[in-house]
């Protein structure tokens, strides 16, 4: 007797399953879409969107995220536990720490779902990066190339918050497909840096430059042939041009590179590479006040830059490599601390961090501390060195720990991780050098001094 026969399913009904790759790589770009608009707008239609995202990710994921979990539930465990004891009193301080409560533990548990989807995490991340950088180019090449164009791209985000995304969503797809393909981007990382540049951030050209390096030094796969040594000279070539060209922006004036505390008082902060020496407008009574033109127009949606100082480029190029402003809360908030606050965080209050800069360090480790305290920077930094002294082959390590030091060192300027909507991508990493070191002892054959019949 014949059996009875299965319905047949519609043709697209595989692009509505959630364990197909299309419906994956859907909800990924979502993911990623969203997580961008929430670093540069903050719209709550973006905050719906990675939520929903993220769940169908978990629920597509579910049966294979468990046993990872359990992998590495020491970590997560202790993650966990930093985040909880430090939540009373970041709740005290600010009632928003119980959001960036859940965003942490998200991010970290979206990084840990993400690994398990490599293809269509990968065409996801390539999707997102290629059409941003399309969007933000058009956008330039509409308004212009002069006056920091990209500061008109979003109204409550400075080109810093635009610059500083397309570095995250490079590295992101950087990592993605090595682990994918063993390979790596050139040309998104060339793009990225003619972007930057086009930005006027001079973290992030310098971060864009170190890409360029990573992807010119690990020519992956490696072939031992005149076309793969064509490219390999090229893309150095191409290197040392864009070092050359953003050092020559980053140090002008040169006095402000070569010696940082000795400016020209001939070059006020008014000056640009186009324009002739202004005069010196006269100097504020304190160190602060004298640093205070210099950050205005940062990430946060709440600063403008004020009328009479239309041009906020002193944060930008033309001001050289050292910032004041910058320099000055760091010490304002180190400086002063107490023992309890150096455990709990200290709040921004009385600083200038809140005074002037409506809350916004620019600088994601002092913030890291001021919403958690030194158990959740301690916890981070447990988790990235054991990834980065994990069992992992030296080539992937290096070139893992590279994009690491990338993100670490743009967010030495900006609130970009610690915790964000990106640390997905910092955990990411992370996730991927522990489970690579962990499959590689699985498969190491293990001696125990057993020895063999003769």
């Amino acid at each position: 007797m014949v059996g009875k026969l299965e319905p047949q399913k519609g043709r697209y009904w595989k692009y509505l399953c959630p364990s197909n790759d299309q419906f994956l790589t859907l909800i990924i770009a979502a993911l990623l879409v969203a997580s961008l608009f929430i670093y540069i707008q903050r719209p709550l239609w973006a905050y719906g969107v990675f939520v929903a995202s993220g769940g169908l990710l978990f629920f597509s994921t579910r049966r294979e995220l468990w046993p990872l979990v359990l992998r590495h539930k020491w970590l997560i465990g202790a993650y966990g536990l930093a985040l909880t004891v430090a939540l009373p009193v970041a709740a005290y301080n600010n009632a928003t720490a119980v959001l960036h409560y859940g965003m942490a533990g998200l991010t970290l548990a979206l990084a840990l779902a993400l690994y398990l989807q490599p293809r269509p995490y990968l065409l996801a991340s390539r999707i997102v990066l290629v059409c941003f950088q399309i969007s933000v180019f058009v956008f330039a090449m509409r308004v212009g190339f002069d006056d920091f164009p990209l500061e008109k791209m979003f109204s409550e985000s400075s080109s810093n918050g635009i610059t500083s995304s397309l570095i995250v969503l490079q590295v992101n797809y950087l990592a993605v497909l090595f682990v994918a393909k063993g390979r790596v981007a050139t040309l998104t990382t060339i793009a990225t840096l003619v972007l930057c540049i086009v930005g006027y951030g001079r973290a992030s050209v310098l971060t864009a430059l170190l890409l360029m390096v990573v992807v010119t030094i690990f020519p992956l796969p490696l072939r031992f042939n005149w076309t793969a040594m064509a490219r390999r000279a090229a893309l150095i070539a191409i290197t040392v041009c864009a070092t050359l060209f953003s050092f020559g922006l980053l140090s002008v004036p040169a006095v402000s590179f070569m010696l940082p505390w000795e400016k020209s008082p001939e070059l006020g902060d008014n000056t640009s590479p186009s324009q002739a020496p202004q005069p010196q407008l006269e100097a504020p009574q304190s160190q602060l006040e004298a640093s205070q033109p210099r950050i205005v127009g940062p990430v946060v949606p709440d600063i403008e830059a004020p009328a009479e100082r239309p041009d906020i480029g002193a944060t930008k190029l033309q001001s050289g490599l050292y910032d004041q402003a910058r320099t000055d809360m760091i010490r304002e908030y180190v400086m002063g601390m107490s023992g309890l606050e150096l455990i709990v965080g200290r709040s921004y209050e009385g600083l200038s961090i809140m005074d002037r800069y409506n809350g916004n360090p620019h600088n994601s480790y002092i913030r890291a501390h001021h919403i958690f305290g030194l158990l959740y920077g301690l916890v981070i930094a447990a988790i990235t060195l054991a990834a980065i002294f994990s069992a992992t082959p030296i080539i992937d390590k290096a070139f893992m720990t590279a994009l690491l030091v990338a993100l670490l060192f743009r967010g030495f300027t900006e609130t970009l991780i610690f915790p964000t909507v990106f640390d997905v991508v910092y955990f990411g990493i992370c996730v991927w050098l522990l489970e690579r070191g962990w499959n590689r002892r699985q498969a190491k054959p293990v001696d125990r001094g057993i020895p063999a019949p003769s």
